[in-house]
C-alpha cells in the first residue's frame, strides 16, 4: 500500500522562492526527496520549477525593493540614506579615476619644480658673486 502524498502549502513554497530558495533546499523544508518535489512541483503549476523560480525571485527582489523604499518614505533616515547612496550615489566619494602615466606625469612635474629650484638656486649664486 502506498504512502499518502504529504501535504504541501504552496503559498510558503511560493515566498521561499522569493526569498531565493532552491528547489532541493524547499524540499528539505518540506521533508520530502527532492525528486519528489520537482515531481509535485510540476504537477501543480504545469512547469518546471526551473522555468518559475527566477520569476518567483524576482518578485522577491521587487518586495524588498518596495519595503525598504517605503519605510525610507516613513521617516526611517537610515534606509532613506542607504538608498540615497545606493540610487543616487549620494555621499558616496567620487572614485578618482587615475591614468596609467600619472606616476610620470607626477615625476616629470617634480623634476620641473627642481630645475625651477635650482636654477633659482645659481641665478642667486650668481648675482653674490658679482655683488662680491
Amino acid at each position: 500500500m502506498a504512502r499518502p502524498e504529504k501535504e504541501i502549502n504552496w503559498e510558503i513554497v511560493e515566498k521561499r522562492m522569493e526569498a531565493g530558495c532552491s528547489g532541493v533546499e524547499i524540499a528539505a523544508t518540506l521533508r520530502i526527496q527532492s525528486d519528489t518535489f520537482y515531481i509535485r512541483f510540476n504537477k501543480k503549476y504545469g512547469k518546471g520549477f526551473q522555468d518559475y523560480h527566477g520569476d518567483f525571485y524576482s518578485a522577491g527582489d521587487a518586495n524588498i525593493k518596495f519595503t525598504q523604499y517605503m519605510k525610507a518614505l516613513a521617516g526611517n533616515n537610515n534606509m532613506l540614506m542607504l538608498l540615497g547612496r545606493e540610487r543616487l550615489n549620494q555621499g558616496k566619494e567620487e572614485e578618482i579615476k587615475k591614468s596609467p602615466l600619472e606616476d610620470l606625469i607626477e615625476l616629470r612635474h617634480d623634476n620641473m619644480i627642481l630645475k625651477a629650484e635650482l636654477e633659482k638656486i645659481k641665478g642667486s649664486d650668481a648675482d653674490k658673486s658679482q655683488t662680491e
